[in-house]
């Protein structure tokens, strides 16, 4: 009589199986729900309607200390402090994603709403 014998997949085979398809879950998920856009830190055009000033649709503010902060963009990452622009990243007053006003003493749309709130976020 022939015994039917079954082939066992060894248990570190599927501990990699069980990571690659955690992993692709996790980017899965990632893709289709972006979690940034629920921090405390996220600000959008959607959020400030006329009052924003930039002219990418949405960004994120990341603090790096208790008064340092830089703003995150699909432009690049820019210092919002003296402190961050001191360190090397790129002045958000000098970046080219303001909006044009030409009624402006320095032709930008105006953010004083912008600051009031970014200012609470890092305390």
């Amino acid at each position: 009589m022939a015994t039917v014998t079954k082939k066992r997949i060894s248990t570190p085979t599927l501990i990699i199986l069980g990571i690659l398809a955690a992993i692709g879950l996790y980017i899965l998920f990632s893709y289709w729900h972006p979690f940034w856009k629920y921090s405390p830190g996220y600000v959008s055009q959607a959020q400030f309607g006329a009052d924003w000033p930039f002219t990418v649709p949405e960004a994120r503010v990341i603090c790096i200390g208790r008064f340092d902060m830089l703003l995150e963009t699909s432009a690049g990452v820019f210092g919002i402090t003296s402190h961050t622009i001191a360190i090397g990243y790129p002045s958000l007053e000098e970046a080219a994603i303001w909006k044009y006003d030409p009624n402006s003493w320095n032709h930008r749309v105006p953010a004083d709403r912008f600051w009031i709130h970014v200012n609470t976020l890092c305390k």
